[in-house]
């Protein structure tokens, strides 16, 4: 890798974007998605013409390949360098601060822009302003032909102040669920931390004992109808376990229960694969992932074993040893 102006250390990388393509397409996935990084708005490259071309260049190659594509980018989200929507000016209704970055995104021929909201994960905004906000943006981009994906984070002990928990009314909502009282247009996206399924229990982890409100509110969007895609996480890498990886397939097992839980459950609710690091090993969490997506349709119950001999036996005789071992 290059400094950003080296045009040959981008072109260099291209082949290795295809490969991933490849990957993607043999998987049966039908949608890649990454977050966009940027030192800051007045950086001269994060919004440069030379970065356009190139974005635009990974578009048409995924779209090329059957993919739609995505970019995550916070409202203004301060978290790893994320390219923010909102740094215009305040005015011109709810969307003047983010327009601008709208536009630029929408013109690499994006098919949908998915976004964050709050300061961070654990502080959150003005839940009428954000609500506001999300319904301008979904309706600006829909007139576009896009949609509008927003992940709802598992932070705890936010609430939105004036809305009121439909599952428990007497209590007001936990803001990252604001999407519930947005446009229905608005594609929900419940997120899940670390390797822990929707029926695990959590020590302490993001505040949390388990996830049974997420689960509850999934169910909820899938009665009312609502656009969702559970969003959990395949490989962790914040001083969890990707800094130490070891070959002990926890997310491959959990996301497969998740999976099956979902078909009896929220049936009607889409998936997207969170990953950020295929350290030894962590692969085949991921083609786990999207193999048991797929499998969930054909009526046939999926089991462990079933799912790590079918992904590890074509590689060989070896691989299937090992399959054998892991259950």
């Amino acid at each position: 890798r290059g400094p950003s102006e080296d045009e040959v250390a981008w072109a260099s990388g291209l082949p290795m974007w295809t490969q991933y393509l490849q990957w993607l397409v043999a998987n049966k996935q039908n949608l890649v998605e990454w977050a966009l990084l940027e030192w800051g708005p007045t950086d001269g490259f994060s919004t440069s013409p030379a970065r356009k071309r190139r974005l635009t260049e990974l578009v048409v190659r995924a779209q090329e390949w059957g993919l739609s594509v995505s970019i995550d980018a916070p409202v203004n989200l301060q978290q790893q360098h994320a390219f923010r929507l909102e740094v215009g000016e305040a005015g011109e209704g709810p969307l003047g601060p983010v327009k601008a970055r709208l536009d630029w995104l929408c013109d690499l021929g994006l098919d949908m822009i998915s976004t964050e909201i709050g300061s961070t994960e654990f502080s959150h905004a003005d839940a009428s302003e954000t609500v506001a906000l999300l319904n301008a943006t979904v309706e600006y981009l829909a007139a576009k032909g896009k949609q509008l994906v927003v992940k709802n984070h598992a932070s705890t002990n936010q609430y939105a102040t004036g809305y009121k928990d439909p599952l428990e009314p007497s209590k007001e909502l936990n803001f990252n669920y604001i999407t519930y009282y947005a446009d229905k247009r608005v594609v929900s996206a419940p997120h899940t931390v670390q390797m822990y399924s929707l029926s695990d229990p959590l020590v302490g982890s993001y505040g949390r004992r388990n996830f049974s409100d997420i689960f509850a509110m999934m169910k909820l969007l899938d009665r009312e109808g609502k656009p969702q895609v559970f969003f959990p996480e395949t490989a962790y890498w914040v001083d969890f376990d990707n800094s130490v990886p070891l070959f002990l397939p926890l997310y491959a097992t959990d996301r497969l229960r998740d999976l099956q839980t979902l078909t009896r459950e929220v049936p009607r609710a889409g998936h997207l694969n969170f990953e950020s690091g295929w350290a030894f090993g962590y692969w085949i969490n991921n083609a786990a992932q999207a193999f048991a997506a797929w499998s969930r349709r054909n009526g046939e119950e999926l089991t462990e074993e079933r799912l790590f001999h079918s992904l590890l036996a074509p590689l060989g005789a070896p691989f299937d040893t090992v399959a054998g071992v892991l259950f």
